[in-house]
Parts: structure tokens; sequence; C-alpha cells
């Protein structure tokens, strides 16, 4: 039997099947996108970086490109509170009052991203500050009063705020980042007292909300249909839904068949978004490219909830969350946006391509301008860049006598514009979002305001450039080889520049954490800062952390006097070690570990020091004017834990003056302790962000007459490095700069490189072994300054890591692993060894039963019969807890501590077994 459709050709029940499936599928991506879009956010949270419903994702630092939402703003400090009320009931999102010290901008959401409400001066407490009450869905018991009541017809959802800044120097990203962190997010149920609210750091972690138009598209569908009740107005969605094999309490899955006609779908409803993006919005001034990305429709629906009972647009709202996450419920009170995918002769914008856009004097903003770049193929930012978006906040932004800002977008910076160049991809297409924080009067989402505001894109300098391919080629004089007349010297910097950035990474990477951990006061200044507890999954300052050793950290400043490290003789034979190490992250002396107990004065000095040493102490010279100390005393379980703390109270570390005056009896104060080292100025091009950095800690951490003994230190005085002056940018010359962003670049890949192929991976095992003494191989000291940073000698430990299991696949919660050791095959150390577990962000992963990692000393070990050890490795409680280490319920890994491992580990006769999956 067949179908005879009108006056068409005859179309079989098969056919009428697959194309009502193809139809249907379609239609469910451009409906269903927006709480996909949200679906994907959430997801990457919880996924990438380990964050849990109920909890606060946020950026320590302004965003790059690892944050891979869709047309994210890089410019802002953003925390994306995620609630839902299944469970919990009422959830209160405190907001604190705008002022001097901050103000939040931003929107709460439903999961389908319906904005319940705006925040903040532009928002429903008008600055004020607030306690929003979200309601879950039919919500009737009474609430008490004080809060602003929103109702949201889903359960999950989350809120986009922003922290506004006042510049993007160090400080006021940091009072920015301060000031979001005063944001709370409780249930109701506990609002007499508040719990602490989690924060979970973004910052370094690629998290995702790229849209797959593939079949994993309806697999996030499918668990929003799951999770979520239907909304009155989309319940005409059921049985479409129903017939692609989505169901509310049911699985999802698509025979083969199904899965292809899914996909088919999901790729041409992506052709559909990428036409009406291009054509669906009209220009916002006439003449001009750039267009409002929402229509008014759309806008009045946003509005009204979607509540109007003739009016529900689907179609603009998919096309909107094709490229574009979260709603405002008053567009152009708080912020205003304009996009734009093509120049002004209407060509799309090419990444190899040079544009220039000029930003007219006088904007229309009360706090700042934002022009940003993202890929044309994803709608996040573009991959690998440097940066990413110039705004009126920009450190060096050069500016016209008249106040107009010429920002340039191409592959290149072009001479003399590095300030203000966004980088692009030269094998791509991109678009442009302008931003306006604080829009003024001119701003409207009435077509033909803000018409002083913007100009089109335009392709640079028809007679300066041309096109050549996918490259600009600027017709300069030119040499006999016909490159630029500068091209020798900026290919001279960057070779150099290259070095200097091997060479520098330790002491860049040095300031940070001396930095980062003094202002944490989870290190201290001329002293230990001691924990007296093991570690456990709520300590999130150092990664990679052991819960088998009490620990201190002290930073020592070398630069006016030594420093003092009393070692005591303890009454039993406890393993410790003090680790000491300068900023070129070499270890120059251990004090215990594997040569036992050493008691005993030490005297750590700088190494331009030439006083005298007091008798009874043993020198130990720092090649760098500040070296690290870490502490690290040995604790054979929690019974132990008492005899280990006061063992650890021995350790003292202390300026010398001090320990003269005052012997063991002084006390620092904890302002001196913990006050932050001069930091280094932001004053430089982004570009050279890094060897700005670089000049600072030089000068602090090296005598000045290292740039005459030491050659290739002298060598970068060419590019204005030097330890005496620290980095004169503003005196290099155009090419020379060029070249030295080019070397930022290079010198991350070589690094990269560098760490992938340190040591050997064996039985999915990674060893290294150049912990601490890299010598001269600068890539590989580079490397390990990078991703180990103090990382102690070979002969000390080893810290073999692994993630896949024996065939090599990831190693993942969902499963049940065996480390399976044979008879007289458990790791050869003279001391002990330990195997801990870490989530992807190299931190302890909590569970129930408060074990985080599992070795030779825990106790109640258990051995086979046949003198064999078996760790289990798995998510869920086994009957026999003796043996077994907690796993998360996703991906993981382990990393295996040799402390004092035998020869046989060193010279690689002995290596650990791999991690098997079971059945």
């Amino acid at each position: 039997m067949s179908v005879q459709p009108g006056a068409g050709s005859p179309i079989g029940p098969a056919e009428l099947k697959h194309r009502t499936i193809h139809r249907r599928a379609m239609e469910a991506v451009i409906w269903g996108i927006p709480a996909v879009n949200y679906d994907l956010m959430f997801q990457s949270m919880v996924r990438d970086a380990k964050g849990a419903v109920n909890q606060i994702l946020y950026w320590s630092r302004l965003a790059d490109w690892k944050n891979q939402f869709l047309t994210p703003n890089p410019d802002t400090i953003y925390f994306m509170p995620f609630f839902s009320t299944k469970g919990t009931g009422p959830m209160v999102l405190e907001i604190p009052p705008a002022g001097d010290d901050g103000s939040i901008t931003g929107t709460i959401m439903d999961s389908w991203q319906v904005a319940l409400e705006d925040v903040g001066p532009a928002g429903l407490d008008a600055g004020k500050g607030g306690k929003y009450l979200i309601l879950p869905p039919g919500y009737k018991e009474p609430v008490p009063v004080g809060f602003l009541l929103l109702a949201s017809a889903t359960f999950q959802g989350y809120a986009l705020l922003r922290s506004i800044l006042k510049s993007r120097t160090d400080e006021d990203v940091a009072k920015a980042v301060a000031y979001g962190k005063r944001i709370r997010l409780y249930p109701l149920s506990a609002a007499s007292r508040p719990p602490e609210t989690a924060l979970i750091d973004a910052i370094d972690v690629v998290v995702s909300g790229v849209i797959p138009y593939d079949t994993r598209f309806f697999e996030s569908l499918h668990r929003m249909v799951q999770a979520e009740p239907w909304i009155e107005r989309d319940r005409a969605m059921i049985d479409p839904l129903r017939s692609l094999g989505i169901e509310q309490g049911k699985p999802f899955k698509p025979d083969a068949a199904t899965t292809g006609l899914l996909e088919s779908a999901a790729q041409e409803a992506l052709a559909l978004f990428d036409l009406r993006y291009e054509t669906t919005y009209e220009p916002h001034n006439e003449g001009k490219r750039w267009f409002l990305p929402a229509d008014k429709t759309l806008m009045d629906s946003v509005q009204t909830g979607f509540t109007k009972a003739d009016v529900y647009p689907t179609d603009g709202r998919g096309t909107l969350f094709y490229f574009a996450y979260s709603m405002v419920k008053h567009l152009g009170a708080g912020q205003f946006y304009l996009f734009v995918s093509r120049d002004s002769d209407g060509n799309p914008l090419d990444g190899g391509s040079t544009y220039r856009l000029r930003v007219p004097p006088d904007p229309p903003v009360r706090q700042y301008w934002s022009a940003v770049l993202y890929d044309f193929a994803t709608h996040a930012l573009i991959r690998d860049m440097p940066c990413a978006s110039r705004s009126s906040q920009s450190p060096g932004l050069q500016t016209h006598p008249d106040g107009s800002v010429d920002v340039y977008f191409s592959p290149k910076a072009p001479e003399g514009k590095v300030s203000n160049w966004i980088p692009t991809d030269a094998n791509g297409r991109f678009e442009a979002l302008f931003r306006f924080y604080g829009p003024g009067s001119r701003c409207s989402t009435r077509p033909g305001c803000c018409r002083t505001s913007k100009r089109s894109i335009e392709s640079v300098g028809r007679t300066q450039f041309h096109r050549s391919g996918k490259i600009m080629k600027q017709t300069t004089t030119a040499t006999k080889t016909g490159k630029p007349a500068d091209w020798a010297t900026e290919e001279a910097a960057y070779t150099l520049g290259v070095q200097a950035y091997l060479w520098g990474v330790p002491f860049v990477e040095y300031g940070k954490t001396s930095v980062g951990g003094v202002k944490a006061r989870a290190v201290a200044l001329n002293s230990f800062h001691k924990y007296p507890a093991l570690k456990t999954a709520k300590d999130r300052f150092i990664v990679t952390p052991n819960n088998v050793t009490i620990d201190g950290y002290g930073v020592c400043d070398l630069r006016d006097e030594p420093a003092v490290i009393f070692v005591p003789r303890l009454a039993d034979d406890r393993w410790y070690i003090v680790q000491l190490g300068d900023h070129y992250d070499e270890i120059f002396h251990n004090i215990g570990g594997i040569k036992g107990q050493q008691p005993g004065v030490y005297l750590v000095t700088g190494p331009d020091f030439s006083g005298a040493i007091p008798g009874e102490m043993t020198q130990l010279r720092s090649r760098t004017r500040w070296a690290a100390a870490g502490l690290r005393v040995f604790v054979n379980g929690d019974a132990d834990l008492p005899a280990a703390v006061e063992a650890q109270k021995g350790f003292q570390l202390m300026p010398l003056s001090a320990y003269l005056k005052q012997g063991l009896a002084f006390r620092p104060q904890e302002s001196s302790i913990y006050a932050l080292p001069q930091l280094p100025s932001a004053d430089a091009p982004e570009g050279l962000r890094f060897f700005e950095q670089l000049g600072h800690w030089m000068k602090s951490w090296l005598p000045a007459t290292t740039g005459n003994s030491d050659t290739l230190v002298n060598s970068f005085q060419k590019i204005g490095l030097s330890t005496s002056r620290g980095f004169e940018w503003a005196e290099l010359g155009e090419p020379v700069k060029r070249g030295l962003a080019r070397a930022v670049s290079s010198g991350e890949q070589i690094v990269d490189a560098a760490w992938a192929s340190t040591g050997e991976t064996t039985n999915g095992w990674k060893y290294t072994f150049s912990g601490g003494r890299a010598g001269h191989d600068l890539a590989l000291r580079a490397a390990l300054a990078r991703y180990e940073l103090g990382a102690q000698l070979s002969d000390q430990v080893i810290y073999p890591n692994c993630a896949v299991d024996a065939h090599g696949a990831p190693l993942d919660g969902a499963n049940s692993y065996v480390l399976h050791f044979g008879k007289g095959q458990q790791p050869p150390v003279s001391v002990f060894w330990n195997l801990a577990m870490y989530g992807a962000d190299m931190l302890f992963v909590e569970n129930e039963f408060g074990r985080c990692s599992i070795g030779s000393t825990t106790d109640g070990l258990k051995q086979a019969a046949d003198g064999s050890l078996s760790i289990v490795i798995q998510s869920a409680k086994p009957d026999d807890t003796s043996n077994w280490l907690p796993a998360p319920a996703g991906p993981f890994n382990v990393t295996m501590r040799l402390y004092g491992p035998r020869t046989s580990v060193l010279d690689g006769s002995y290596r650990l077994p791999p991690i098997m999956k079971q059945a």
C-alpha cells in the first residue's frame, strides 16, 4: 500500500515515517535549543569544572578562550549560580548592594532560559541588593516577608551575573572578584543560618556549551524532558518527541536508522539557523551591517515570560540560542549588544584578512564598551588565541586626538597597533559583538538610535594593504629577499624571545604561586604556614595534594637577610623532609627524607650574601633571592596525628635577625608573614604581559650582577629584559614587540610539547624523573614548572600518574577497576607508597567513606592468602571496604607516590601494573 499526497509521487509507509521523524526532529531542535543550551553549560560545569547543582561557577580573573560557552564576554568577571529547587524547596539567591566596592549586572533564568528577573542597579533590587526567592513549579506554601519572589516554571535554572570592572588592572579585577564572592545561594530552609556558598573556579578549565548538531543534541534534550515538568505552552511537543524516542520515564535508545535521521535533521536545522542569523535581523542603523540579535516579537515575549496567548516565537528564540546564551528581561537597561558577521561591503568576515573598526568619540556608555571576536562555526571564543577582545578599559589602548579608537581584526597585528589588535584564525570565519555596559540614552532597541556609536567594519587601507590569498601583506619597502625591511629585527626578537620565555616560565609560575599563596594565607613569608590536619576534598589550594603527611609552606625573602630553618631532633623515627628550591624550580637542598633525621640549624642565604655564618649553622645557598620551603611530616594513620602535629611544631622558619634576638621563642606577626610581595605592573600590551611579569621577578629575585655574569641573561637586554631594570617594553620598536608577542605563543606550544614527551609511559602510568633538576634543558624545565612546579627529586619520591585502564580507555567511575600486585610485587620503596584519587582538576574527590587515598600505611589493608594485594577502584561501596579506593561518578585519575623509591624503580626494572577494568 502507498500514500498519494496530492499530485505528487507515491510515498511508501517507510518513507513517510522517515520524513515524519526528520521533520519532527528538525522542529525539536528549533524548539528545544534553549534547554539544550542550558543543559550543555550545566553538564560542563559538573563534568569539567567539578561543580554541582546549587553551587556558583565563577572565573577568578578575566577569562580566555577556555570559556567555550556561546559568545561570552572576556571583559567582565562572570558568576553563574546553577540552582535546582527539586528536593531542596525554594532557593535564595542573595545579591549584594551596589556601591563603590562593586556592582552586579545580570539576569536570573529558568532552565528554558526564560528571564525571571534582572538584578542589580538595572534590575528588580535597583542596586540596593536583595534576597531573590526562587520558587519551584506550582509552589503554594506561604513564604516569609523580605524576599523578592520569582516563580519558576522549572526546577532548574541559572543566573548570569557580571561583576563590573572599574578597570582591567589586577587590583580592580581582584576587587570585582571579591565583590562577586559576596553573592550567596542557599535553600530557604537554611535562611536562618545560611551555609557557606560553594564557589567553583573555572579559570584555566575548558568549559564548553558549544552545541553539537548530532545525536548528542537529542540526548541532552531527553535529559531535560526527564528532569522538568511539561509547561502548558509546550504540551503540543509531547507526541512529536515521543515519535523520536524522547518520553518522560523512558530511556532514549534510537536505532541506527532513527539515529541517521536525527543527525540529518540536526544538520538541516543548523543550516536554517545559519541562514536566519544572516538574513533575519534588520541593520540597527540604516546603511550599516550591525544588528541587534533579537526581533521585537521575541523581546516582547521575553518581557512577558512567553505568556501571551497568541504569540510564541520559537523560530526567533531558536536562532538566538544557536549563537548565544542567557536572556535579559529588559534589554537596554543594564547592557546593550550589537552583532556583525560581514564587512562594510557585505562580505563575510574572513580570519585571514585585516579589518578596522572605528569606535567614534564619546560612545553612549556609563561604564565601558567592549568589542569581542568569535569563531563563526562555533559562536564561541576563537580557540588558542592570546586575547579575544579590546575594550575601553584595555591598558595601552591607542586613541585619536578626537577620542575615537581604531580596533583591528587580523591574524597578525598591524605595525604599532598591538594594543588595539584582536587576533583572528587565518583559516576560518569570525563574527564580532560590540557590548555597551551601562548604556546611555543614545542606546535603544529602536532602529535608528545609537547612530554615533558605531560604523561598519572596513577592510583596512586599500592603498596600504591588499589581499593575498588568506594573508594581508604590507606593501612597504622590502629587502632583497622580498621581505619587509624590519623582518630581520622581528625575527631576531622572536628567536631571543622564545629563549627568554622558556628560561623565564619558572619565574612567572613562582610569581603567581607566591603571590596567590600569600594572598590566600596558604603560604607564609619567612615562616612556615603549617597545616596541622590531613588534607581532604575540602582543601582546594594545592593541586595533587597528599593526605599521608601534614605540611608547611613558606617563601624565604633573602633580599635583605638570610633565613633560618630549625630542624628538631624527634623522639620517634618519623619520616620528614624539608624541601628547598630556588625560583628556577631547582631543588638546592633536602633536609631529612631518605637521609633520615638531620636535626640542626640551617642558614638559607641568597646568591649575593657575603656575611659571616654563625658557627652552629649550616649554610644553604639559593641561586635566587627568594626561595621556596616545603615541610612534610609523615602521619601513620588518624591515631598518629596528634604525635605528628607535636613533631611538626618543632620545625621553624624565621629571619636571621629574629633568630639571633629571640631564638626559638620568636613568634612572627601575622601582618608580616602575610604581607603581599610587590606585584608586577600591568601596563604593557596584553601580548607582552608575560615578559612584563618576567622582568619584574628578575629584578626582584636575581642580583643585578647576573646580567653581567650569565651570558644568556645578558643577551636578553636586546629585547628589553634585564635584572637591573626589569622589562622596558616602552623603549622597544614595533618589530621587536611583534616578535616577542609571537614568541609567547610559540613558547606555550613548545612547553606543551616538552611536557607531552617528558619521562615515559608504561602500563598507562606516566613517570617523570627530572623534577627539581632539569638543568639547562630550558623547555623541560619550563614544562616541569608549568605542570609540576616544586616537584621533588626522583630519589626522594616519584609520582606516576594514570588516567587510563589497561586498554587505554579513560578511567571513569561508571566502571569498576582493580590494581593488582602479585606476591612480592608491591612497589619497592624504603619509606612507604600511597595511591591517591583525583578528579580532572587534580584535587581530591569527596566521598561518603572519607577516603581519598590508600597505601602501605592504610589501617586494615588486606593481602590475599597467596601474598598478593588487590586495590579495588570504583564508585559503588563494596561489601569489604578494606582495600577500596572510592572513585567519583565520572572521569578520574590516580597518582601513586613512591617515597624512597628503590633502584629497581629508578632504573626501570620495576614498573607498576596496569589498572584492569572489571566485567
